[in-house]
């Protein structure tokens, strides 16, 4: 995809960004850094916008790291129940190949 300019307002400033992602996405994207920059905004007093910011990405931080850390254990937990199922297997197609050997000798 190539790159364009977007104009865009983030927490009241007007900005202009080069980006290949779709623009329905990045517009999805602003809105929820806004929608964190008033929330904190709301929640507190007489705090500055540089401040604010900073609030804002210390929780979207938080918040990835805690996918992350969520992404991490499903995987994890999808590792182990396939190492275990194909455990299983193998104990299955080696009980079959001893009874095939068994009928065979037989």
């Amino acid at each position: 995809m190539a790159k364009r300019t977007l104009d865009l307002e983030l927490f009241g400033q007007r900005f202009s960004v080069s980006t290949d992602t779709e623009e329905k996405r990045v517009r999805e994207i602003v809105g929820f850094v806004n929608q964190r920059l008033e929330a904190i905004r709301d929640g507190s007093r007489r705090v500055h916008t540089d401040q604010i910011a900073l609030l804002a990405a210390l929780n979207i931080a938080e918040e990835l790291f805690d996918e992350r850390d969520e992404h991490d254990a499903v995987r994890r937990g999808i590792r182990e129940r396939a190492h275990n199922l194909l455990h299983r297997i193998d104990v299955a197609a080696q009980a079959v190949d001893a009874g095939d050997r068994e009928a065979a000798n037989s």
